[in-house]
């Protein structure tokens, strides 16, 4: 590993859950290239990721390198950042980015709706990272690590939280229109909805419908949830967008509805081809 790209070494030690060692490869990156945004940032988010009160300062000092110049909102949605959204000085981080945003793009017209999506979006992977790395141990063969159990289950505690908030929110604004939000804000709400049960998925299909025939809803979002609702009902699912693990460990859709046409389905609604979605995303090889 010492003789890859400083780059390719610093992802692969994050990536293998060695954050100290990420750590000091990303900083000798940071340094080697000239102090770059970028690099700042993965700094920030190594950091933010090993967080406690030792390295609290070094997280928001690289956080704030990373986005003086950046007027996207896209920090605001990170969850490797979570732990530092516990701390208060996040609440100035949020405001400034969410200045900088608007003053280059444009007022948000319902920027409470947004923070609160924002919050939701980061308590619902906040857990991810880590549970990444024992889900790569277990697919290696080994056994699941002692962290994997108690992780899953603060997961689904943070998650928890979601839904209600987002219920009201919707019962005063209205769905979330992807036209109003910023980037990828207004597809919190169907992932919320979508990692909820099925009598919650069904009661707002109707607004995503709604949304989809308006342009406000990202198409691949709306086919997750119809193609979960018609699954769980019993019925096969349209889009092809739910896949299920075989006898032999390989991944294969759930069966679908005149799997011949799933292609024009998907095209009426703005999606691609069926087979290239899946050999992207999953890697899988499909035909009809």
């Amino acid at each position: 590993m010492a003789q890859m790209p400083l780059q390719h070494r610093a992802d692969s030690l994050k990536m293998a859950g060695d954050l100290e060692g990420a750590y000091r490869a990303y900083r000798a990156l940071y340094d080697q290239a000239g102090r770059q945004a970028e690099h700042a940032y993965a700094l920030a988010q190594v950091t933010a990721l090993m967080y406690n009160p030792w390295v609290a300062d070094s997280s928001f000092y690289f956080l704030k390198k990373a986005l003086q110049h950046n007027t996207t909102v896209y920090a605001l949605m990170d969850a490797e950042l979570y732990f530092l959204t516990l701390d208060p000085r996040w609440e100035k981080i949020e405001a400034k980015q969410l200045a900088r945003y608007e003053a280059h793009h444009g007022k948000i017209p319902h920027p409470e709706f947004a923070k609160a999506l924002w919050a939701m979006i980061r308590r619902d992977q906040a857990l991810r990272y880590f549970q990444r790395i024992g889900e790569q141990q277990m697919r290696q063969g080994e056994a699941a690590p002692a962290a994997h159990f108690p992780l899953s289950y603060f997961g689904v505690q943070l998650r928890e939280q979601n839904l209600p908030e987002l219920e009201k929110l919707i019962a005063t604004y209205g769905w979330p229109k992807t036209s109003e939000f910023p980037g990828e804000t207004a597809n919190v709400a169907a992932l919320i909805i979508n990692h909820s049960d099925h009598t919650t998925r069904k009661r707002y299909l109707p607004l995503m419908e709604e949304a989809l025939a308006t342009g406000d809803i990202d198409p691949l979002r709306y086919a997750q949830i119809a193609d979960r609702v018609l699954l769980d009902s019993g019925k096969r699912q349209l889009y092809g967008t739910q896949q299920r693990f075989r006898r032999d460990g390989s991944l294969w859709p759930e069966p679908i509805k005149k799997p011949e046409e799933v292609d024009q389905r998907r095209a009426a609604i703005g999606l691609g081809p069926l087979a290239p979605y899946l050999a992207q995303r999953f890697g899988i090889e499909w035909a009809p």
